[in-house]
């Protein structure tokens, strides 16, 4: 198992938990569980044991758009607040 994403839908808030390591092709489809959930949206990270790039600009953008990220290890954490997936900036100074 690469990764398990299951779906669960409460009173207020649709969960999807991501379990195992997030890569490209894996992205692709929790990108497509995310669009047809119901909002708002958390993402359960306890059981994500790590990721790529792609991972972690797709959990970036999630959150921008008002997704809650909870559970992240610190590893997972870490990886989300590096530079590592980023976009690049516009102009340099």
């Amino acid at each position: 198992m690469r990764v398990r994403i299951t779906t669960s839908t409460g009173a207020k808030t649709t969960t999807i938990r991501i379990e195992g390591w997030l890569g490209a092709l894996e992205t692709a489809e929790l990108l497509g569980e995310c669009r047809s959930a119901d909002q708002p949206l958390r993402l359960n990270l306890k059981g994500l044991i790590s990721m790529d790039d792609t991972g972690i600009r797709a959990l970036r953008g999630l959150q921008e758009e008002g997704a809650e990220l909870i559970g992240a290890s610190p590893y997972v954490q870490q990886l989300l607040n590096t530079s590592a997936g980023a976009p690049e900036s516009a102009g340099s100074e």
